[in-house]
């Protein structure tokens, strides 16, 4: 060694100790760094700060660090080392030195390698919050078992079983007894199952010992034997010991989250089973909502539905889908003791609840009905399983049937159905409406129908369809004619796509949409409308209000399931005529798997009835009441002169294009007479006042077709 290498060897284990060794790496470093930042930093000061100051910035507080830690040992710490320890130790201390030493070294890390210090640290923490809280549900488990343990070894609590409910008897029909004779008990769990909940419909009315009124002798009902059966439909869809399993992951999977609750039953459904499960003291319903997410990826399901806490247990409803969905066929609903015992006069099918019963329900109690899905929900199969119901349990006298489909694909099945019916047409000319014009003249001469009917309520003194049929059949005591007054048939307007019919003639649909909600009930009109686009400006809020029976499918977004149902979970169903059920003043909707009904069936069942006859009905002036109206009032037929002056004031509107009392008094002479034919042209529709206005407004399109089929020479 030279003498030039042994001054260079006592300057820098003098100034830097055994530091001295790794100077030449630091050195080599901090030339790479500048030579890497030569062309990639244009700015000197940049340059400078990269490969000077940030280098030079870390080998201090290396000395710094080395100096504090031989602090009394000159020879190892070097003079450079010992200094800074000495001078930073006068002024903060020894350990304060270190804190500092801490903090710059932390801060030249994150300037000269951008380590992320705030991730790492809430990483860390996170770290240490999951271990501390699987410590604790460990320790809450360890101490439920030892209680547990306990207990049974005192003998103070018996370990009772939960129970699979079943339907009431072998074929899943009517309701579920308290008793437990028809219920499987499984498992050691610790509590039992309450009752279940009766139907939607409630308890069925006993069957009448008289056959209904008005049902005529010529039209013969059709047999179920045109409907197919389901095979197995109200079987279990798992055995018990799968059935157990499934709901003690539910409790480990609630579990994992710290939510501790107890097993309490299983009902088991055609497409869902319902869990219940009773929370532990302290654990909040909402906790459990918040998790379906959560729940639905550990059972490894789609979704999960949460019910909340069901009336009359202290449970928690939650419903998962089975593995494998079971069919519910039409003809499995229509055949409960219920559809067969229930006298209600529109009473249709719509499935199976989540727990396999049998659901039906009364449209005279609703009185009208929404209907909306996305495509592929089965919206339009649940429309047809609507209509089939009808069309076997009543006859076309009791029954008529205003088809309305823009789509031109779902209901002309019914073609020549004689249940069909059309105000504007007579019977030999009635069809299943697909024209977009004539659907809404249609919906027109229903206000107009409605408003003719209730004319003749009023006069027999009625209030309602069913007192009014009661009063014709016994035979009214100011009855001049019979055949004036004749009982009326309940008519259900059906439409399968209200939005295209917005799209077209929005104001006017809805307008006579509200004018038929609001006032048709008591004159046996209701309506049925479906959409599959659930939008607000389909589904308005006057539609809205005056509809508040309401079905909901499956549906895309949480935006829609409000729409239609005022709140969320239409959104989380399985399709394929999975349904949320809101009754008319129901707090929240029933889950109910739809009946299906091919088009074999419905086949069957329209030739049956087609067989029988065709449509018929009286003629649109009839239906109105223009042939039984006079000027005295009575229930008399019109004489040859009362028409003659009927067409000529036709006549005078189509060429004046207008109506008033003066004219029609300048040209019949008689004040009365003109009251009594501008009254005769009102309730024919060819006239009408809309609301909050004193002008009358003509169609003229009814005068034209009533001008050229009814002129009399």
């Amino acid at each position: 060694m030279g003498l030039l290498s042994q001054w260079v060897d006592h300057l820098m284990l003098g100034a830097f100790g055994w530091m001295a060794y790794w100077t030449p790496i630091f050195l080599f470093w901090m030339a790479a760094r500048a030579w890497a930042a030569r062309k990639a930093l244009s700015s000197e000061i940049a340059f400078a700060t990269h490969a000077l100051f940030l280098p030079l910035g870390g080998f201090f507080l290396a000395a710094l660090g080395w100096g504090l830690a031989a602090f009394n040992q000159s020879d190892i710490a070097g003079g450079l080392g010992l200094w800074l320890a000495r001078s930073m130790s006068y002024r903060v201390g020894f350990f304060g030195s270190w804190a500092m030493l801490a903090g710059l070294g932390a801060f030249w890390l994150w300037m000269a390698f951008d380590v992320p210090w705030g991730a790492l640290t809430g990483r860390t923490i996170r770290l240490i919050q999951e271990d501390w809280k699987s410590w604790r549900r460990e320790w809450r488990l360890r101490r439920a078992a030892v209680a547990e343990q306990s207990a049974s070894a005192g003998g103070a609590v018996s370990a009772p079983r939960v129970k699979i409910e079943k339907p009431a008897n072998g074929n899943g029909h009517g309701v579920r007894p308290p008793e437990s004779e028809e219920t499987e008990r499984i498992g050691p769990v610790k509590i039992t199952v309450a009752p279940v909940e009766p139907p939607i419909r409630g308890q069925a009315r006993p069957a009448p010992d008289a056959p209904r009124e008005g049902a005529a002798a010529k039209w013969t009902l059709p047999s179920l034997d045109l409907l197919n059966r389901g095979s197995g439909g109200s079987e279990v869809w798992a055995q018990a010991d799968v059935l157990e399993g499934r709901g003690q992951d539910l409790v480990r999977a609630l579990a994992n989250f710290e939510v501790l609750v107890d097993l309490e039953g299983i009902v088991p459904g055609p497409v869902v089973t319902r869990y219940d499960v009773v929370p532990k003291p302290g654990v909040k319903v909402t906790e459990i909502v918040n998790l379906t997410n959560d729940i639905a990826l550990a059972l490894r399901v789609a979704s999960v539905r949460v019910l909340g806490p069901i009336a009359g247990k202290g449970a928690i409803g939650i419903e998962v889908p089975n593995p494998k969905a079971t069919l519910v066929r039409l003809r499995d609903v229509l055949e409960t003791s219920m559809a067969r015992e229930a006298d209600d006069r529109l009473v249709f099918a719509i499935g199976r609840s989540a727990s396999g019963e049998g659901i039906l329900a009364d449209l005279t109690d609703m009185p009208h009905l929404l209907v909306a899905g996305a495509t592929n929900s089965g919206k339009s199969v649940l429309i047809h399983a609507m209509i089939v119901s009808y069309i076997y349990r009543m006859t076309p006298d009791e029954l008529k049937l205003v088809l309305i489909d823009p789509k031109r694909l779902e209901l002309p099945f019914y073609e020549g159905v004689p249940h069909l019916f059309d105000p504007r047409k007579s019977a030999s000319d009635v069809t299943v409406i697909t024209d977009f014009k004539e659907a809404s003249k249609t919906l027109a001469a229903m206000v107009d129908l409605m408003e003719a009917r209730y004319e003749r309520f009023a006069q027999k003194n009625v209030r309602n369809i069913e007192a009014y049929n009661k009063v014709v059949r016994q035979g009214s005591p100011g009855a001049v004619d019979a055949g004036a007054f004749a009982p009326e048939p309940y008519v259900v307007v059906i439409i399968d796509e209200l939005a295209d019919l917005m799209l077209v003639a929005g104001k006017e649909v809805e307008h006579n949409v509200q004018r038929l909600a609001q006032m048709a009930r008591a004159v046996g009109i209701h309506l049925i409308l479906a959409t599959q686009r659930p939008s607000v400006d389909v589904i308005t809020g006057v539609i809205k209000a005056n509809l508040p029976a309401r079905i909901a499918l499956q549906v895309v977004s949480k935006v829609d399931s409000r729409v239609i149902l005022d709140a969320q979970g239409a959104e989380d169903l399985l399709g394929e005529g999975d349904l949320l059920y809101l009754a008319a003043g129901a707090q929240r909707p029933a889950r109910i798997q739809g009946a299906y009904v091919s088009d074999g069936e419905i086949q069957k069942v329209v030739q049956f009835w087609k067989e029988q006859g065709g449509p018929d009905y009286p003629e649109p002036a009839v239906l109105m009441g223009i042939h039984n109206q006079n000027s005295g009032g009575q229930g008399q037929v019109q004489s040859r002169e009362e028409v003659e002056n009927f067409l000529k004031a036709l006549k005078l509107i189509q060429e004046r294009r207008r109506v008033s009392q003066d004219l029609l008094k300048a040209h019949f002479g008689s004040s009365a007479r003109a009251t009594d034919i501008l009254s005769r042209l009102e309730v024919g529709g060819y006239i009408f006042k809309p609301e909050g206005t004193n002008r009358w407004e003509i169609r003229y399109d009814r005068i034209e077709e009533y001008l050229k089929e009814r002129r009399i020479d």
